[in-house]
């Protein structure tokens, strides 16, 4: 029975401690999630504002060459004639090696 007793003494601390640290850790927890939230948020904004920004660069970009391609006139036979001729021009070239 004493050592029983003296145990369950040793033990009133410990527990004591364990729950003060446990209460504190469920009340600090949901405030550091919250935290982290703030904290990437800015990132991912600004990450999305930078795909926006390419995307609609690219987007521009792509518009300008097809308007380009179109203006010529040509057919797609004629496209493709016209690229295989700068094509074997580029082949016989010195420096190109032959497939």
């Amino acid at each position: 029975m004493v050592k029983l007793h003296q145990a369950r003494e040793e033990l009133r601390p410990v527990r004591e401690d364990f729950e003060a640290k446990n209460k504190q850790l469920l009340d600090e927890m949901p405030k550091f999630y919250h935290s982290l939230i703030d904290y990437f948020q800015p990132s991912f904004e600004a990450l999305i504002r930078a795909q926006v920004v390419y995307f609609t660069e690219m987007h521009n970009i792509f518009s300008e060459l097809t308007d380009q391609i179109d203006q010529a006139g040509l057919s797609d036979e004629q496209r493709e004639r016209e690229n295989e001729a700068k094509l074997s021009e580029l082949r016989a070239l010195s420096f190109v090696a032959d497939d």
